[in-house]
């Protein structure tokens, strides 16, 4: 498994926008996610896809046909997940 950090802000992307048609249309694959935080360094899995030569990571997603409410979650995320996906774009260690 390859091991990636984040490179750029956390974007949305709504339905029928070229990366979410990408996030549909190619093969996800599980990569390694390491992410500073102080003075240590944290690894997480994440789901990943590329696309025109980049390599993006899905943190979050709702599909349709889960018609359930997440409480917890902040409104404004839970609204704008339900219309698209929030990726943020990887590099490669």
């Amino acid at each position: 498994m390859k091991t990636y950090i984040y490179s750029k802000k956390l974007k949305f992307h709504k339905r029928g926008s070229e990366l979410y048609s990408a996030w549909h249309s190619t093969p996800i694959f599980m990569v390694e996610v390491a992410e500073k935080r102080d003075s240590r360094t944290l690894t997480h899995n994440a789901q990943a896809f590329e696309h025109s030569g980049k390599t993006y990571c899905v943190i979050g997603s709702y599909l349709p046909e889960r018609n359930f409410r997440i409480k917890f979650m902040e409104k404004w995320y839970n609204r704008n997940a339900w219309k698209g996906v929030y990726l943020r774009e990887l590099k490669e260690i």
